[in-house]
């Protein structure tokens, strides 16, 4: 039976799916009409509203954004889907940075922890990285983007987890150099898409994200350009030298 006290629900119209959490039994229950309905990329990160509420339960944080690490210091690539958060850090990882994720991490303080091992790019993307299409997950109708098992790819480091050092927000303009940003416009770029998955969000979330914030340096930048270029940037972002 569904439990009628100390729950919490929310219905994901993206998928159809109807989230149940017993805060009382700490379990969560997503119902559907039928998995066969379910569309490939929630196939690619399951779970994501559940894993979110148990996080938020425990005092951490589901984030939304890709984070890529080099001498165990991470950054967080932060914004909403489309900017080229997943294109970015997998070109970071065939240039030497230690991969992941390119979507959502599991956030504890300033340590970022892996959850999924594969990551979705526009086809054109994928095909300019010489990156073999996932054919599991393969449905043109229902997936606008590719599948990559990254755990599978022979030139990327996947980490288990990376200490953040630094929280930057790409663009899908031409790269010119680092600008620093302010902590509202870094929260603006990193709590929306966050709290989408924790659908609603909580007085939790807020203080994480904003301790989070508030204890990194914050940067933008523009996400096209030549990957050297950018990893040098990125580099001395995290206080590393180029």
């Amino acid at each position: 039976m569904l439990p009628t006290q100390s729950c919490r629900v929310a219905f994901d119209p993206t998928i159809n799916a109807t989230w149940v959490m017993s805060q009382k039994a700490k379990t969560v229950v997503m119902l559907v009409p039928s998995l066969g309905e379910l569309p490939g990329w929630s196939l690619v990160t399951p779970l994501r509203v559940g894993l979110s509420w148990i996080a938020d339960q425990t005092d951490g944080e589901f984030i939304h954004g890709a984070v890529v690490a080099r001498k165990k210091r991470g950054v967080l690539l932060a914004g909403p889907s489309g900017v080229g958060k997943s294109t970015l850090a997998l070109r970071l990882a065939k240039h030497g940075w230690s991969f992941l994720t390119d979507d959502f991490c599991m956030l504890r303080g300033r340590t970022a922890h892996a959850v999924y091992g594969r990551a979705k790019l526009w086809r054109d993307s994928a095909e300019t990285l010489g990156l073999a299409l996932d054919n599991e997950f393969q449905d043109d109708l229902r997936l606008a983007k590719e599948v990559i098992a990254v755990n599978e790819l022979d030139w990327a480091e996947l980490l288990p987890e990376a200490k953040i050092a630094a929280v930057a927000s790409p663009s899908l303009t031409s790269f010119t150099k680092m600008h620093p940003t302010d902590k509202r416009s870094a929260f603006m770029s990193l709590a929306p898409p966050t709290l989408a998955g924790l659908q609603g969000g909580s007085l939790g979330s807020f203080r994480r994200l904003a301790d989070f914030l508030n204890d990194l340096p914050t940067w933008r930048f523009g996400a096209i350009g030549d990957i050297e270029e950018l990893s040098d940037a990125l580099a001395r972002a995290i206080g590393l030298k180029a």
